[in-house]
């Protein structure tokens, strides 16, 4: 499982700078959850250090041991469409 996250949501990296700004984050989360992804937005117990590190907010999928490899291949998809979409 590990293994998929990370080839499927490795070109995801670039979530970070497409959802640089807050509203982008917003937005992001909103197309995700248009596909039935659930993922959260902010700041994560960590506003101090994003503060520091100017990010304004940032969007986050939590994994769990019942997440299935296709719920992984679904948010590497939304996460492509999303970035495609807010650029």
């Amino acid at each position: 499982m590990c293994n998929r996250m990370k080839t499927k949501l490795l070109s995801a990296v670039a979530l970070a700078g497409a959802f640089a700004l807050s509203q982008t984050a917003s937005a992001g989360r909103v197309i995700l959850d248009n596909d039935g992804i659930a993922v959260r937005t902010g700041h994560h117990c960590c506003q101090p250090l994003m503060n520091r590190l100017e990010i304004p907010g940032t969007v986050r999928a939590s994994f769990g041991m019942y997440n299935t490899k296709e719920e992984i291949d679904e948010l590497a998809k939304g996460v492509q469409k999303a970035v495609q979409m807010l650029k």
